[in-house]
């Protein structure tokens, strides 16, 4: 047993037990191992060891087996390919880029990594190439940091890189020497290096020749179900960790998804196999990139409105940083420092001051006493620390661009609180532009954290560092304005989106009277209106979200005389729907279109125009006059998926059966109200 005095908190024995383990172990042992050196068990202490160990990315979960796998243990003696360009082999080069990902520690610089041939050890070498060249290279980065790779890898790249032609400029890195390796083994294009890990930790490998094969049936056969294999773990990987996952992070868990078996004689390169990849792509997310299923959005897949905090709280004392994590609070110990420092620049000098501007309006509520009072008191050693250090004369340019930038955030902050004052949710916010304003935040707070630092030795980077805040602090005007605009739109009742998109309703009086099937229905869900003939098609996407009972949580389109018309927004090919009205484009009686909601589960309707009457001197109405059998629920599977659903629930001993009620929450497939319907639109 350990004595009292050497006895520490939860975290730090928990770096401890890890520091000694170097294999897979159940929770059980790490129990075992800490309870008698700390200083104070915790409630619930397996849940908090639990969710502490899963959100390590030193490891994996393997919850079949219920055991905490070490990354370094993994990916020990795995092996991968690299196939080298044939620029890379006339060149006798070999850029690391993205090839060692995510085979190494994330902070490892692929320019570190050991490589050895033999006895040879691989040196890197410095070379000049241009920016447009080496992009290939880096892709799986995400394209938000190849600059920072470049400027990384080279501090002389920051001139280059801020010129505003950046795709021809020449750019400095540095890249493998493999003259030899190519030329020992009259490497051609084609061939690949095996590149066996022997220590992840480390970044250390070895590599050898691998010849291709252009012959062999079984091998190509054998190739194309690695890929499946792979494909499949790929999209495990997205079904389980959505949205909020790095291209490093879901590379990784779809190997320890697949098992080590894949990476003991790997058929493919990750680049090649994403290339001819028909299930995934490197899609954009906000101002950063992931790996996603081919030709959707992941933006789509976002709900903000299911996200929790499920790693929960685990009472750490340990740091700043550590605390206002465990709170769920988007801060960090620099950002908290930089408001200090501001107090002192404009001689404010108030403590309370700086921690209510840089908690604003926030109710923290600590795990216990004991997280509350080391939280005071580490704030208060960093304040006292801060206060010794602080010199006015070097603060002088870079108190005064803090000072800017801290306004910046505390405006990011005002805002915030003004959404939640005028009941505006994050749900209703559009996902695109809350992600992009979010990551905002976290450039601004590096750049907070970098005015920290004085500026009497570099006068010149304080200056660009300047023109970057007044770059985020314009875009983020722009989004929050975006933001607040469409949330307060998608909290209006559909109804008033729908009288936006109707051009001079009083001046028209032609009515057109549709009928919309929900096709391949079983007992058919159809609906029976009339609207005015000026109507957009824009309005009558929002009209039918109402009348079949959708949610307009999804993309649509409409497909008349085969042009498609949607939103511009899209990222498909398709005509404004705002400019495009019903009477513009169909004048006759019994024409049909079609209409689609939702691209991945497809929801397609048929729209027959029975009618098209001409009311003279009356007001047109938009008016649901029949329907049969309710709207289906969102992300159910398609129509096949909820004929799927409603043989669940005409069968109580299902093993779904309870769980599908639960989430249905008593719905009814053959409730359909005319009169509820027309409680939204009796006002237009």
């Amino acid at each position: 047993m350990t004595e009292v005095h050497n006895k520490m908190s939860l975290e730090k024995a928990l770096d401890q037990f890890i520091e000694n383990t170097k294999r897979p172990y159940r929770l059980e042992k790490v129990i075992q191992f800490i309870v008698p050196i700390l200083k104070k068990i915790p409630k619930n202490l397996y849940i908090s060891v639990d969710r502490m160990l899963r959100r390590d990315r030193r490891f994996f979960y393997d919850s079949f087996k219920e055991l905490y796998v070490p990354r370094s243990y993994f990916f020990k003696n795995t092996q991968f390919l690299i196939k080298p360009t044939l620029e890379e082999i006339n060149e006798g080069i070999l850029y690391p880029g993205h090839r060692f990902i995510p085979f190494c520690h994330w902070e490892i610089f692929p320019t570190a990594c050991q490589l050895r041939w033999g006895r040879r050890k691989i040196k890197a070498i410095s070379v000049k190439k241009r920016f447009q060249d080496i992009l290939v290279y880096h892709t799986l980065l995400g394209k938000e940091n190849i600059i920072s790779y470049l400027l990384v890898d080279h501090e002389d790249n920051a001139d280059i890189l801020s010129k505003p032609n950046i795709m021809i400029e020449n750019v400095l890195l540095h890249a493998f020497d493999m003259k030899e390796f190519y030329a020992q083994h009259n490497f051609k294009e084609g061939d690949y290096i095996l590149t066996t890990v022997k220590d992840w930790a480390q970044g250390k490998y070895t590599v050898e020749y691998r010849e291709t094969i252009n012959s062999d049936l079984d091998y190509h056969n054998n190739k194309k179900q690695w890929i499946k294999d792979f494909e499949t773990s790929m999209l495990e990987t997205f079904k389980d960790e959505g949205t909020l996952t790095s291209i490093y992070e879901q590379l990784a868990i779809a190997f320890f998804k697949g098992g080590k078996n894949m990476l003991k004689n790997p058929l493919a390169h990750i680049g090649g196999m994403l290339a001819i990849s028909e299930q995934m792509e490197i899609a954009p997310l906000g101002m950063t990139s992931i790996l996603w299923h081919k030709g959707q959005s992941p933006e789509d897949a976002i709900d903000f409105d299911s996200v929790e905090y499920q790693i929960g709280m685990t009472g750490n004392t340990d740091s700043i940083d550590g605390i206002l994590q465990d709170l769920g609070v988007a801060l960090n110990e620099q950002v908290v420092e930089a408001f200090m420092r501001d107090e002192f620049y404009t001689k404010r000098n108030s403590l309370t001051n700086a921690l209510e501007r840089c908690l604003p309006m926030q109710i923290i509520e600590f795990y216990d006493e004991d997280q509350e009072k080391s939280f005071h008191k580490l704030i208060k050693k960093l304040w006292n620390k801060t206060q010794k250090s602080y010199n006015v004369f070097c603060d002088k340019y870079a108190g005064k661009y803090r000072n800017k930038a801290l306004a910046t955030l505390e405006e990011y902050y005002t805002w915030l609180y003004s959404l939640e004052k005028k009941g505006i949710e994050e749900k209703n916010c559009p996902k695109r532009e809350t992600l992009a304003l979010g990551e905002m935040q976290v450039m601004l707070m590096h750049l907070v954290a970098g005015f920290n630092s004085g500026d009497s030795e570099d006068l010149a980077k304080q200056k660009d560092m300047m023109l970057a805040l007044e770059d985020i602090e314009q875009s983020s005007k722009a989004f929050m304005e975006v933001i607040e605009r469409e949330a307060k739109v998608a909290m209006r009742p559909i109804l008033k989106i729908v009288n936006n998109h109707i051009t001079s309703l009083e001046q028209d009086s032609t009515v057109y009277y549709l009928k919309i099937s929900l096709k391949k229905s079983k007992p058919l869900i159809w609906r029976r209106i009339c609207v005015p003939g000026n109507v957009s098609l824009a309005a009558l996407h929002n009209i039918i979200q109402i009348v079949m009972g959708w949610e307009n949580n999804h993309e649509h389109c409409f497909t008349i005389d085969e042009v498609v018309y949607g939103d511009m927004n899209s990222d498909y090919h398709m005509k404004d729907e705002h400019q495009h009205t019903l009477n513009q484009l169909i004048q006759e009686n019994k024409k049909s279109f079609f209409y689609e909601y939702d691209f991945q589960d497809s929801w397609e309707h048929k729209i027959v125009v029975e009618k098209i009457v001409t009311h003279k001197d009356k007001e047109v109405k938009i008016k649901c006059l029949a329907g049969k059998n309710a709207c289906p629920p969102e992300n159910c599977g398609g129509i096949y998926g909820y004929e799927e659903m409603l043989q669940i629930l005409k069968d109580s001993s299902d093993p779904e059966y309870l769980d599908l009620q639960d989430w249905l929450e008593g719905f009814d497939p053959k409730f359909f109200s005319v009169k509820e319907v027309n409680k939204y639109l009796e006002n237009l």
